[in-house]
């Protein structure tokens, strides 16, 4: 019978636990991701999936629960991947390379990097402050 009184034993105002999403990681449609979990880089999640463990970097899963369906690279590539982290790079450095062969972009980008002829990208930060100006700036020279 529902007396309508709480239990005073169970706290609902529990801290929630971050996500933690890798770089270049592909969330499908209707994902629902569970509280505190890492999604690794490169890993790809199928559309409705229920993903309640950590997924591997460079992984494909699916389902309800999530479990992993393949790799999207062999190991070799995956830990050329790992060690490049090429989004630390620009775009327009990264637009001469290869990026339709895994193997050739991993070569041909590690030997930029080797050679000193590419670096990290490093944007200034942008605040609130910083846009409204630019705006300002737009507005009166318009």
């Amino acid at each position: 019978m529902d007396t309508g009184v709480a239990s005073s034993s169970h706290a609902f105002n529990k801290a929630k636990k971050n996500i933690t999403i890798g770089n270049d990681v592909w969330i499908g449609q209707n994902v629902t991701l569970a509280q505190g979990i890492t999604i690794g880089d490169g890993a790809v999640i199928a559309a409705n999936s229920l993903v309640v463990k950590n997924v591997e970097p460079y992984s494909i899963i699916g389902g309800n629960p999530a479990k992993p369906i393949k790799n999207r690279f062999n190991d070799h590539i995956i830990d050329a991947m790992k060690a490049l982290q090429w989004w630390k790079y620009s775009v327009q450095d990264l637009a001469e390379l290869d990026v339709t062969n895994p193997h050739i972009f991993c070569h041909q980008l590690t030997q930029r990097v080797v050679n000193g002829d590419i670096e990290e990208f490093k944007p200034s930060r942008l605040n609130f402050a910083d846009i409204v100006s630019k705006i300002n700036e737009e507005a009166i020279t318009s």
